[in-house]
């Protein structure tokens, strides 16, 4: 006997397994101890814990390394999977001890997987829209399965990606993260929105800057409300105006094209110029 626990304490896995039941890291030669800080380090990370998290061996004080030194192997894993288990059932103080950050809610597991739920928290939480052509819910199943096995912050990193592009004004994840492209002069899609973008939209639309409602001829406080909204809520309100007087509404022909210049008429295709 005394042989098998001389060689489990030399490190032989067999003996070790005879002796205490599991085999030991090489970092931690003894069951009992004391055990290196490399002992205490390669054990936090086979629980899954990260350098990263406040319990960290290396962030601890001398006395709580001491401590934790002179446990027995299998009481001092016990504890830092203890942390670990924790940190996956949604204790946001266990997620600070073992990866450094909390988690949001629908993500509680630091791996993966991850759940829709997860992914869809992320995408919203970096300011990407549901209508934006690379929301988790229209991604195929290939596609998806590749972000739900990534660790949180390589997820979270992919999507803020996607976003920090978007409003450097890269057309295509402007699409994927709004749904909509936006023109050279309207950089980010919350705004708040420049005069020059406000103009480039009311030409966009196919108004014409004799319209009353033209962005130099506002009232400060209506190009404040202007300027706050998002592109789409922008684009589509301009838009309305446009629709509104080809569909025969006078006033909005003024908004649109300015006071008598143009003489609508419903049953025609065209606009006729008046004289």
């Amino acid at each position: 006997m005394q042989n098998t626990k001389t060689d489990a304490d030399a490190g032989t896995a067999s003996a070790q397994l005879a002796c205490f039941g599991q085999s030991l890291p090489t970092e931690c030669p003894t069951y009992y101890g004391p055990h290196s800080d490399a002992c205490l380090k390669k054990i936090w990370d086979l629980v899954g814990c990260l350098p990263s998290g406040t319990k960290f061996p290396d962030k601890l004080t001398p006395t709580e390394r001491s401590a934790l030194a002179a446990k027995d192997y299998l009481t001092l894993y016990t504890e830092f999977e203890t942390i670990k288990t924790d940190a996956d059932g949604g204790d946001v103080f266990r997620q600070q001890e073992c990866f450094g950050a909390a988690l949001p809610a629908d993500c509680p597991l630091y791996s993966g997987p991850h759940s829709m739920a997860c992914l869809k928290s992320v995408w919203g939480a970096v300011g990407c829209l549901p209508e934006g052509s690379e929301y988790p819910d229209k991604l195929s199943s290939a596609a998806a399965a590749v972000l739900v096995a990534l660790p949180y912050p390589n997820l979270e990193s992919t999507f803020q990606i996607i976003k920090t592009d978007a409003d450097s004004g890269t057309a295509p994840e402007q699409l994927k993260c709004f749904g909509i492209s936006m023109p050279t002069g309207c950089p980010t899609y919350n705004g708040p929105h420049t005069m020059a973008c406000l103009k480039v939209v009311w030409d966009l639309v196919g108004c014409l800057p004799k319209g009353d409602e033209y962005p130099d001829k506002l009232a400060p406080s209506e190009i404040t409300t202007l300027e706050s909204l998002t592109y789409r809520e922008l684009f589509n309100h301009m838009n309305d105006i446009k629709m509104d007087a080809d569909a025969g509404n006078a006033a909005k022909q003024s908004d649109c094209f300015g006071q008598g210049l143009f003489k609508f008429y419903p049953s025609k295709t065209h606009i006729v110029k008046t004289h």
